[in-house]
């Protein structure tokens, strides 16, 4: 129980952190692609012919009988098209190298961090001091001990379903927008909607990017746990284990919301990264 609060998650939810949507769960993967392929792509096909004529009769009108500058015009045009249609026939690539570029960076924090081994998981003095000390009490004691924890790990379980949870979504969210994967390229055929296919670009690369912040405010919330303002301080070899519980037992309460508080935060920060 004092694990599952001083850790905030275990290590196996941060490794998750760090995969690839195809190897976090192939078969919805694949299924996304599967779905960009037979179902968005032929609508983007639509869309495309219906722009690349519109383009081609508005460079008509500026010909004048100009042959010259009519080759010059009808050519940048057919090259253009020629462009948005090899990018819209890879479509996923745009969004695999957004996603690689965020997820570099995590890996190498993540690497970064535990080579290091400067932040190791919370606790430790706590759970040493536990187990010297429980294992010596009657049942009583132990009793006591699970009664005063019981809410502070209670809260603890539910910020790591929230966590959890958040992980999920991400996964999920990057999903759907691979489903569509092909329906921005076909907006960049047009002025008037490449602002839209920006947007979409943006906002998935914040769904990238998410993850680097829950990384980061998973460690931060182990950092404040061992050195802040949020420090706890074990309990001595002399000193009674229930009585450390219940002197503590608000900051241990604290804990948990604090680690639900910095989840919150790190998605405003991956929102602001991304300029939304």
């Amino acid at each position: 129980m004092i694990e599952a609060i001083a850790k905030g998650v275990d290590e196996g939810v941060i490794d998750d952190l760090a995969k690839t949507p195809k190897d976090y769960c192939g078969g919805a993967y694949n299924f996304v692609t599967d779905i960009n392929n037979v179902a968005v792509k032929p609508v983007v096909a639509i869309l495309l012919s219906i722009v690349f004529t519109m383009e081609l009769a508005r460079v008509s009108t500026k010909v004048d009988g100009d042959r010259t500058l009519g080759v010059k015009m009808v050519a940048d045009s057919m090259f253009k098209m020629a462009l948005i249609l090899t990018a819209s026939a890879n479509s996923q690539l745009f969004l695999d190298a957004i996603f690689q570029i965020f997820n570099k960076v995590l890996v190498n924090l993540n690497k970064y961090i535990r080579d290091h081994g400067d932040l190791p998981p919370g606790g430790d003095d706590w759970s040493k001091a536990a187990k010297n000390s429980i294992g010596n009490w009657d049942y009583l004691g132990q009793a006591a001990c699970l009664v005063i924890l019981l809410i502070p790990f209670l809260c603890a379980m539910a910020a790591q379903v929230a966590f959890k949870l958040m992980l999920i979504l991400r996964f999920f969210e990057i999903f759907m927008y691979s489903a569509f994967a092909a329906l921005p390229v076909a907006f960049l055929a047009s002025d008037d909607m490449r602002s839209m296919a920006i947007g979409f670009w943006r906002k998935y690369g914040s769904a990238c990017v998410k993850n680097v912040t829950l990384i980061m405010g998973v460690y931060l919330y182990r950092v404040l746990l061992r050195t802040g303002s949020f420090y706890i301080k074990p309990p001595a070899s002399k000193d009674s284990f229930v009585g450390w519980c219940f002197h503590n037992f608000a900051g241990l309460i604290l804990l948990p919301v604090l680690f639900i508080g910095i989840l919150g935060v790190s998605n405003s920060i991956a929102k602001a990264l991304c300029g939304e």
